[in-house]
């Protein structure tokens, strides 16, 4: 039942003990809900930056399991996050030797091909230079050069796309540099939903427990 309570300036307040207590236990739990939401932003972002090597980061992704376990996305990045991909970086210097490999396919030359294969690849930067410029068109050499320019533009997405454009032959021959930047896309793509889930729980927490949003 209510009982009266002193305060500091004499005056008396009637205080419901079982209302205090419910309100207490919800104090509680708000701050447990934000300390744990402000937990699982950390873990993410902790997420976010191993992933970015090409080291598999399972670790960090078990961390913010135990913090979110209910979480699809977390589950989805399961295999990823055990065998990692190669960074951005490595796509870019990859890029023109494997589009070397495809442009010779689709000219019907064999990828390797003994001593004059070896020294025209010796060339084939200068030859790649020349085939950034020429940026119109739908052949081969035009497909791959505007699809690098979007490579060294940090644009793996639209330099995806255009590959998908190559005839068969030379997409074939692209397909392992494909394969890991798709990874790569993957990877940040499931991340960065990640972090977005976390933050936002973490503004829900924040608005609940202070009623300003963070």
């Amino acid at each position: 039942e209510p009982v009266a309570v002193p305060t500091e300036d004499g005056e008396t307040v009637v205080v419901d003990p079982l209302q205090l207590e419910e309100r207490i236990a919800a104090l509680e739990a708000s701050q447990s809900r934000m300390s744990r939401a402000a937990a699982a932003a950390v873990a993410a972002a902790s997420l976010a930056d191993a992933a970015e090597g090409s080291s598999p980061f399972a670790g960090e992704l078990a961390s913010l399991e135990r913090l979110a376990p209910t979480s699809r996305g977390i589950r989805a990045l399961r295999e990823l996050a055990e065998q990692g991909a190669p960074t951005r970086a490595a796509r870019v210097g990859e890029f023109p030797a494997a589009a070397a490999r495809a442009a010779r396919v689709a000219d019907g030359r064999a990828p390797h091909s003994g001593f004059l294969d070896s020294l025209g690849r010796a060339f084939r930067s200068v030859f790649s230079l020349r085939r950034i410029g020429d940026l119109e068109g739908e052949s081969t050499d035009a497909i791959l050069a505007r699809a690098e320019r979007r490579v060294r533009e940090g644009d793996l997405e639209g330099a995806l796309a255009q590959l998908q454009s190559l005839p068969e032959p030379a997409r074939v021959a692209m397909s392992e540099w494909t394969a890991r930047a798709e990874r790569r896309v993957e990877i940040e793509r499931r991340i960065d939903a990640l972090r977005a889930q976390a933050l936002g729980d973490l503004s829900g927490a924040t608005t609940a427990e202070t009623g300003a949003p963070l």
